[in-house]
């Protein structure tokens, strides 16, 4: 009978942690942001500058997670980038859980500006966490010595899992139609992992 090291049965299990993590944090990201807008509509209608100004608060916040991971990790390292990693985590687990702001009364309309201060009070610092997420463990993943090490971009399944998740959790239907994603994302990624692997 074959006996495995905890050593190497531990080494065995370290892509499907890392990938675990990328799907909890995709997974989130994709479920705040309409979770969130939502929670505005109340105070501030459903018209379109609502929506355009919190996907660009969304994607601008995304942006700056991936700077952050390419900077920390090229200017302070592995371990230290983890440690600051960890600190900026910590913070943002105290800004949870999330209030969001009100406009004040008799305000004609809240602008632009304002909603843009209001989500980064908001959700600002959990979700540019979510951001930095995918980067950093793709890079830490790299260094880990494990045998798949050098090449860590199939944790991107992880991650495409996480968004199809978080997508699906939101019950508004897509294009008036609840099903639209399901048919489409499916033969997307099939196609993106068969040419993945004939690179």
């Amino acid at each position: 009978m074959v006996t495995i090291s905890p050593q190497r049965a531990m080494a065995r299990h370290v892509p499907l942690w890392f990938a675990l993590a990328i799907f909890a944090s995709a997974f989130l990201m994709f479920l705040l942001e309409p979770m969130i807008a939502k929670m505005f509509l109340p105070h501030l209608g459903g018209g379109p500058v609502v929506w355009n100004t919190c996907l660009v608060f969304f994607q601008l916040t995304l942006l700056a997670g991936y700077a952050f991971a390419h900077g920390a990790d090229r200017l302070l390292g592995t371990r230290a980038h983890a440690l600051l990693y960890s600190l900026i985590v910590l913070a943002a687990a105290l800004q949870l859980p999330f209030v969001v702001a009100e406009p004040a009364a008799g305000n004609a309309g809240p602008s632009v500006g304002w909603l843009l201060a209001a989500l980064a009070g908001a959700i600002g610092l959990p979700f540019f966490v979510l951001a930095t997420t995918t980067s950093s463990l793709q890079k830490w993943f790299a260094r880990t010595g494990h045998h798949s090490a050098h090449d860590p971009y199939f944790l991107y399944a992880g991650s495409n899992a996480g968004n199809q998740g978080g997508i699906e959790a939101d019950a508004i239907p897509t294009h008036g139609r609840s099903h639209s994603l399901n048919l489409t994302l499916p033969p997307l990624g099939a196609v993106i992992l068969k040419l993945a692997r004939h690179e």
